[in-house]
């Protein structure tokens, strides 16, 4: 009761038991019934779960709600810079890797495949003709 609850990944409450919850009064991140129903997996995803009672709920975030201790910490995804670092006096530009190693290799690899469907289909091809011959 009286915690912020919304804005997480799938589900903003997933139950995972046959068992009724009251998760009255409580902040959803709005105050749409039906979009806050959305965001919680009960018996409505899964009619081997209970359900979640989430009316009345809050209509504003409570400030005083506390943060969960055990929460794991987000970490920012990697950022990719807009632009190549600029080189230092004493450093030399490293140069830009181009797609062709990557093509080549993908190349190979194709090949490679198409050599062994044509070593596998002339095996294929004289076992069929050696059993005929008999």
């Amino acid at each position: 009761m009286n915690n912020n609850i919304y804005a997480n990944k799938d589900y903003n409450f997933y139950l995972e038991g046959p068992n009724d919850i009251n998760a009255t009064y409580n902040w959803w991140g709005t105050t749409d019934t039906q979009a806050i129903n959305q965001t919680i997996y009960d018996v409505k995803y899964d009619f081997n779960l209970g359900t979640v009672t989430f009316v009345p709920f809050l209509t504003e975030p409570n400030p005083e709600a506390m943060p969960d201790p055990n929460a794991p910490i987000p970490t920012p995804p990697e950022q990719t810079p807009a632009t190549s670092p600029t080189p230092t006096p004493d450093q030399t530009p490293t140069p830009t890797p181009s797609q062709e190693p990557q093509q080549t290799e993908q190349l190979e690899i194709i090949v490679g495949v198409v050599i062994a469907v044509a070593v596998i289909g002339a095996g294929l091809g004289l076992l069929i003709y050696l059993i005929k011959r008999k």
